[in-house]
Order: structure tokens, then sequence, then C-alpha cells
């Protein structure tokens, strides 16, 4: 199921990992994006990662780029024995490595990933060292293929199986998580009369939006990000909006995540101006979703004719539920498709 957390959970097993010095390489695939909807950056990642974490395999590395300077052009297959076989035998250690793959449904060739999920089941003959590969993926066709040919070697956990009652209880720990931490950085950055209670939000608030979350991780990562919007106002008042939306249909679950983000579009301005931001909004968005690739904020805005020093106010306001970090990147997708059946 899509919006349950899985690349946040890739993201902390992998510095959980890396603070215990077991983390060996880590990729995590985004369709649309040249170096990460596909393989052919994936094993030379992986072997940048793994030099990076084992000095030593840098040597043998160094042997298979002299011998074989093509090497980063070859078939996965070659690049895998070269890349990742080879160094790895060659390496001894005592604990065991973990290689963090993310997404990896997001791969754009099929076939690709069902070789992979192969290949990375060949590394149990390492004798070296304990190589151990976490993945996270939708159950999409080609990744069950591609793990019913290896059956036996594998353990699987699927998480929109685990109990409710689990899930409920992890979604609240998030929760009160995040939202004490954007309290303390709140109240050390505002008056005293302005600081929120020592409590807030509150066991009750707590309590609301977990019996809101579907699908849980999106819904609760989106709220938080929301409330922690300065330039939307106080944490307080955000959460209130959120609160609004207390419902079990799914048209309301959509609205509790995204209706008060879109609201600040339109906070305080006349009908004029709501009619030309209705109309960019549906350009802006609308185009980011129909893309086939990303585009950067100046390239979409030069096709749409949107000035860009009107593209960015009228999509920073929607830094919750998609993101830029300066003009010559790409946007990422808005999360809106986490709400999309498997």
């Amino acid at each position: 199921m899509a919006g349950t957390g899985k690349s946040t959970i890739s993201r902390t097993v992998a510095l959980s990992l890396a603070k215990e010095k077991r983390l060996g390489a880590s990729f995590f695939f985004k369709r649309g994006e040249a170096d990460r909807g596909n393989m052919a950056k994936f094993f030379p990642t992986i072997a940048a990662d793994l030099v990076r974490g084992e000095p030593a395999i840098a040597r043998c590395l160094k042997g298979v780029i002299e011998r074989e300077p093509a090497i980063f052009r070859k078939a996965m297959r070659e690049q895998f024995d070269k890349l990742f076989l080879e160094p790895l035998s060659i390496t001894p250690r005592k604990q065991s490595l973990v290689v963090v793959v993310d997404a990896l449904d997001e791969c754009e060739q099929e076939n690709d990933v069902k070789l992979m999920i192969r290949l990375f089941s060949q590394a149990s003959s390492l004798q070296s060292v304990q190589v151990k590969v976490f993945l996270t993926s939708r159950p999409e066709l080609p990744i069950r293929l591609g793990f019913k040919v290896v059956e036996g070697k594998y353990q699987d956990l699927t998480i929109h199986n685990i109990p409710s009652t689990v899930v409920e209880h992890d979604i609240s720990v998030f929760l009160q998580h995040e939202l004490a931490s954007i309290r303390g950085e709140f109240n050390t950055s505002v008056q005293e009369y302005r600081r929120l209670a020592a409590d807030w939000p509150g066991q009750s608030n707590i309590q609301s939006l977990v019996q809101m979350t579907s699908p849980p991780f999106i819904f609760a990562a989106t709220v938080c990000r929301f409330v922690n919007d300065r330039r939307c106002g106080n944490p307080k008042e955000q959460l209130g909006e959120v609160l609004l939306f207390r419902t079990k249909s799914q048209a309301s679950q959509l609205d509790a995540t995204y209706m008060p983000v879109l609201n600040k579009l339109i906070d305080g301005v006349n009908t004029k101006q709501c009619d030309q931001i209705f109309q960019h909004f549906r350009d802006i968005i609308g185009s980011i979703i129909i893309l086939a690739k990303p585009l950067s904020t100046a390239a979409l805005g030069q096709i749409l004719r949107i000035p860009i020093n009107v593209f960015h106010p009228r999509f920073s306001t929607l830094v919750c539920i998609g993101s830029i970090t300066s003009k010559a990147q790409a946007i990422t997708t808005v999360t809106a498709n986490e709400f999309t059946p498997s």
C-alpha cells in the first residue's frame, strides 16, 4: 500500500545502520528522475558507498577499473560481479553489512528489477562477509516474480497486514515526537505570551489525528509539515484547521490532508485574485502531475508563461505536499498519488 511510510522506514534503517557502522550502501529509486529511475547508476553507486564505508575495497575497485575502464557501461550482471561481489570477497569483516534499497517498484525497467533480486540472492555465497539486503517496494508483479525465483532466500513483511493497533501506536509515537519538536522550536522563537502550553497538543488531539490517518504515514507526515510551516501561521491555529476534518469518509481523509494547505492559497485575497490563483494552481499542479519527467521551476514557469517571481510564491505555499530547493532543480512530485491503491 502507498503512503504507509516505506521510504521513511528505509531512511531510518539506513541512518541507524550507519551509526552502527553496518551500512554497506543505499539506493533510493524514484521514477522519472534520470539517475534514480533505472539501474544505470545502481551498482556504481553501491560500489562508491562501499568504498566510503570500507576503504580497503578501494584498492580492489581501482584494479577493476584499470583492467576494465568500460565497466560502468557493462551489463548489470557483470557490474554486480566486478563492482560488488569481487571487492567484498577479498574484504574480511566480522560484522555483517546491509545494503538498503528503497522503492524498487519505482525502477522503470521490469526485467532489471527481476534480475537485481536474483543477483542479490547470490550474495549469500560470500565467505568473507555476511551481506544482507533490506528492500522496500509495493508488491507489483515484477517484484513478486523476482522473489518467486529466489524462494526460501528471503524474509518478507507486508506493512498493511500489520495489526491496526500496532500501526496506531506507531503513528501516535511519531506524532507526539514531531509535534513536541514543533512546540519546542516555536516556543524558543517567540515571546513568552505567544508560547504554546507545555502539554500542547494534548493527548485528545493526538488521538483524533491518529483516527484520521489513512493512509497512515503520509497523512501524519503532511500534517506535521503543515503545522510546522511558519508561513501559514502558528502551530496551534494550524492544528485546529486540520482537526476540522474529523470524519471517516475517504474524501474527508483527503480533505484533512490537503485542504488546510490549499486554503492558505486564498487566505485574505479578493475574488479577482482568487480566480488568478486558481488558474495558476491548475496550470502548475496539473502540469507537474502529467509530466513524464520532472522539470525545473524555471523551465516549467517558462512553458506556462508564469514569471518566476510569481511561480515561486504560488508553489512555496504548497511546500507541505511538494518541494523545490532552488530555481535550477526539479520539483518533486506532489504526494496525491500516495492515496491511490497499489
